[in-house]
C-alpha cells in the first residue's frame, strides 16, 4: 500500500476542518480517496443526504461530488435520482456495499442508466449509506472505471474520512445557509425546477403565466447570485446548495 494509513486519515481529517464549504470539503476527500484507490482509477466521488420525512426542517437535502465533465448535468436532466439504484439500495441498507453486488434484477430504466454511467468511466460504485436519525438517509460513495474490490483497510480509511467529511458538511450548513436565504424567491424556485426539467423559457412563461422574458430576468438574477454562467450551471449548484432537489 502507497501510502500511511494513520497520516493519512489525520492530514485529511485536518484539511477537511478547515475548509469553509462543502464543495471544498468534497475536494479534500476526492484527493485523499484518489490516494487510497491507486492505481485504480477513482472517477466520481460523491456526499449527500435527503430527508424521507417532513418532519426535519433543519435537515435539508445537500449533494456535492466529483464526477467526469458532463454526469452531473446528464444525471439531472434525466433524472436518475428516481431510479438509481445505487441510492435507493442505500435507503435500505447500513453497510457499505458494491454496485455490482445488487441482489435485485434492474428494470429497463435501470439498465439504461448504468449503460450511461458506463460511457463516463462510472463501471463499479462503493456506496457507504449513513443514517444518522429516523426519516433522514444519506450516503458518500466512491467510482472507477474498472471493476474492483478493495481491501478491508482500504474500507477502514473511506468510511472514516468520508463520514467525517459528510458530518461536517452536516455542520457547513449553517454556513451555507445565508446564501440559501438570500437566494430563491418562491418564482425562482418554480423557474429552476421547470428549467432542471428541460423546460424552454417559453414553455416555463406559458406554465406559470409569465413572460418568457421574465423567465429569462429571474435566471439572470438567480446566476448572478450563485455566480454561474450558464443555466446548466445554475441548475448544478443550485441542486448542490438543496436549494431545488433533483
Amino acid at each position: 500500500m502507497s501510502f500511511d494509513v494513520d497520516i493519512l486519515i489525520a492530514e485529511t481529517v485536518q484539511k477537511i476542518e478547515q475548509t469553509k464549504l462543502g464543495s471544498e470539503a468534497i475536494e479534500v476527500l476526492w484527493s485523499a480517496a484518489k490516494s487510497i484507490f491507486a492505481p485504480i482509477n477513482l472517477t466520481a466521488c460523491y456526499v449527500g443526504r435527503v430527508y424521507l420525512a417532513r418532519t426535519f426542517p433543519d435537515s435539508p437535502f445537500f449533494s456535492y461530488w466529483k464526477a467526469p465533465e458532463g454526469w452531473g448535468e446528464n444525471y439531472i436532466k434525466k433524472e436518475y435520482i428516481k431510479v438509481d439504484p445505487q441510492a435507493l439500495r442505500a435507503l435500505r441498507h447500513t453497510q457499505p456495499y458494491y454496485l455490482s453486488e445488487h441482489d435485485i434484477e434492474l428494470t429497463k430504466e435501470q439498465l439504461a442508466m448504468r449503460r450511461d454511467a458506463e460511457s463516463y468511466g462510472l463501471v463499479e460504485y462503493l456506496t457507504f449509506p449513513v443514517h444518522s436519525l429516523p426519516g433522514i438517509a444519506g450516503a458518500f460513495a466512491f467510482a472507477a472505471d474498472t471493476a474492483f474490490r478493495l481491501t478491508p483497510l482500504q474500507h477502514v480509511c473511506l468510511e472514516v474520512i468520508g463520514r467525517f467529511t459528510y458530518e461536517h458538511i452536516e455542520d457547513l450548513r449553517g454556513v451555507e445557509k445565508d446564501i440559501k436565504l438570500q437566494g430563491l424567491t418562491d418564482r425562482e424556485r418554480d423557474v429552476l425546477t421547470l428549467v432542471a426539467q428541460g423546460k424552454t423559457n417559453w414553455e416555463i412563461g406559458t406554465i406559470l403565466d409569465i413572460s418568457q422574458y421574465s423567465v429569462r430576468d429571474h435566471l439572470k438574477s438567480v446566476s448572478k447570485r450563485l455566480e454561474t454562467i450558464n443555466r446548466t450551471q445554475t441548475i448544478v449548484r443550485a441542486v448542490q446548495l438543496g436549494l431545488i432537489l433533483p
